[in-house]
């Protein structure tokens, strides 16, 4: 008798944990998804190894990059840097990213990060 308790003790006590580890998981997948909704395309600009990289992103409303598109990249001593800098900003859709497309929503099955179908 003593070992059917135990046993269903035990049972009881795996069923608990993947209870709770299945709860995480889909408030954590519930979360991206908002933040994969409420993302926008934005225009972006850094200097990155003496360079200027201007590129499209979508950006997520806590500043997390979900996904980027390089627009143009370009020396930071360049001549013409003010010239390529005003164009490339101009060429929002040059990267191919039309503003309103998003991700696909949820996991791919590429290691667990956000596949785009690239």
């Amino acid at each position: 008798m003593r070992v059917v308790a135990l046993l269903v003790g035990l049972l009881a006590m795996i069923l608990l944990v993947v209870l709770v580890v299945t709860a995480t998981g889909a408030a954590a997948r519930r979360r991206q998804v908002r933040l994969s909704a409420a993302a926008r395309w934005r225009m972006r600009h850094y200097a990155s190894q003496g360079e200027t990289v201007v590129t499209v992103a979508l950006t997520a409303p806590d500043g997390r990059v979900i996904e980027e598109h390089v627009v143009d990249r370009f020396p930071d001593a360049d001549a013409q840097w003010e010239r390529r800098f005003l164009a490339a900003r101009e060429e929002r859709g040059a990267a191919g990213v039309p503003p309103q497309r998003r991700p696909p929503v949820g996991r791919d099955r590429c290691g667990g990060h956000w596949c785009t179908g690239r």
